[in-house]
């Protein structure tokens, strides 16, 4: 949950913490904001996906072929559960497969269904009955540093991030380590701070910290925002 935080000084604003992207058909799933200890500028890292699945998944019917006598009772719930079936319908049922348990399933739903019959030695089958596209399917993306044009004295998300700066997809240390990241407006190196990191000279500052740009000791938390 990010937080806005103004100088009371020069009235600076920026915004730290982190949020999750509700769609991710972009390629990338959330953001960690930051600012610059040396100019003030709000800068956010965004998160790439690592894995954005398969371009389609099985949609899957689960066939019951054999039943074992007398008819296991936790079949019988599942043919009520499923299928909507009063209690006579659906022991009619178990008790005469070949039969459809369920019509549409997919996943590890399917895995975990097959294995609970497996365990009351019903015999079943699944097949493919449609191919459903993955709506975040695509090319895998890397993390990217963005910026603000400079200082501002606008709130985070009421200024845009216009700098971009794709990191190294295969390093590891440059997603995770702010310190090897430099900004995008003064270009110092070692400045950008996150949430924790400001926590962090809380902690050994008195629970005061500089304001970026100014210096003074006038930080002050404005408000909270859920995403």
């Amino acid at each position: 949950m990010p937080q806005d935080l103004r100088c009371g000084q020069c009235a600076l604003k920026f915004s730290l913490g982190g949020f999750h992207h509700h769609r991710l058909a972009s390629g990338y799933g959330g953001m960690r904001l930051m600012v610059c200890t040396a100019c003030g500028t709000q800068h956010g890292l965004q998160v790439a996906l690592r894995d954005r699945g398969p371009e389609f998944y099985e949609i899957q019917r689960v066939i019951v072929e054999h039943v074992p006598q007398p008819v296991p009772p936790v079949l019988v719930s599942w043919i009520r559960n499923k299928r909507k079936l009063s209690l006579a319908d659906a022991l009619a049922l178990a008790r005469n497969p070949p039969f459809v348990l369920d019509e549409r399933t997919s996943g590890q739903l399917v895995e975990r269904t097959l294995d609970e019959l497996a365990r009351a030695h019903i015999g079943a089958r699944t097949e493919v009955v449609e191919l459903e596209r993955n709506p975040i399917f695509g090319p895998l993306r890397v993390d990217r540093l963005l910026a603000a044009d400079g200082p501002s004295e606008a709130e985070r998300h009421a200024s845009p991030m216009n700098r971009e700066q794709a990191l190294d997809g295969s390093s590891d240390d440059a997603r995770r380590d702010d310190h090897l990241l430099s900004c995008l407006h003064c270009h110092s190196q070692g400045t950008l701070i996150s949430e924790a990191g400001f926590d962090d000279q809380l902690k050994r500052k008195n629970d005061t910290v500089p304001c970026p740009r100014c210096k003074a000791a006038a930080l002050v938390a404005e408000s909270f925002w859920i995403t």
